[in-house]
């Protein structure tokens, strides 16, 4: 009979091998693939970059509430689409906490899924898209970490902002609003939680644009304002 001591050193070997972090992307997301159709998040986190997130923070990924895959019935398609400079979409700061990428993200994993309600009759098709990054050669998804603010007023709530119509890649965007006390600016239209709208601009020097800026406060629209040609929309705070 082999020494128990040497049957566990071959034991942690093995299971090391097994943890082992992917080095091509044909690996990374296989396994991605692999514990989604297993539905199971802890495989999705021994995934995940978390070097520089908080015990606490690493606990609740690991609660059944934080589970986004309970809904999941299938796994469509996935597919990694690397970005040079990429910043992915990430409020830094709502509801009193700073959220921040461990690691700067190289691209997106995309995930196709079917999901399922308990309160619906059909399946909704729906995108995922996770960060990732290559960190010493090796395939990562990127963790957030959160850290107070200290925010002692109201909660956040939602604002929409939104820019339709033709032309919208020809003008130049620019939204500033606060959350949690704080001033945070974005270049990309978007629906935003926090304290209120600062100021959005939308710039032209093409004669084809022909688009409308919207503002709502939750549901309530708060501003409309159509631009056409050259020229620029200005909302501001107390508009």
């Amino acid at each position: 009979m082999k020494h128990p001591v040497v049957i566990l050193f071959l034991l942690l070997i093995c299971q090391a091998c097994f943890a082992s972090p992917a080095k091509s992307k044909e690996d990374f997301l296989a396994a991605v693939r692999a514990a989604y159709d297993a539905k199971d998040i802890k495989r999705v986190h021994d995934l995940t970059w978390v070097k520089g997130i908080s015990e606490s923070d690493r606990e609740k990924m690991n609660q059944p509430s934080q589970n986004p895959l309970k809904f999941l019935t299938e796994v469509e398609s996935i597919s990694l689409q690397p970005q040079a400079g990429f910043r992915p979409p990430l409020q830094a700061v709502s509801f009193g906490k700073r959220r921040e990428f461990v690691y700067p993200p190289a691209g997106m994993v995309k995930i196709r899924m079917k999901l399922s309600f308990p309160s619906a009759s059909t399946y909704m098709t729906a995108t995922m898209s996770l960060p990732y990054a290559i960190i010493d050669g090796a395939y990562y998804l990127v963790g957030v970490k959160t850290t107070d603010v200290g925010w002692k007023g109201p909660p956040d709530r939602p604002f929409g902002v939104a820019l339709d119509g033709v032309g919208q890649d020809k003008v130049k965007f620019n939204l500033k609003f606060n959350a949690s006390g704080v001033d945070l600016e974005s270049d990309v239209p978007h629906e935003v939680i926090g304290q209120y709208i600062t100021e959005a601009t939308v710039t032209s020097v093409d004669d084809s644009v022909d688009v409308t800026l919207r503002i709502y406060d939750g549901k309530k629209s708060i501003y409309i304002s159509r631009l056409k040609g050259k020229g620029e929309i200005d909302y501001k705070k107390g508009n």
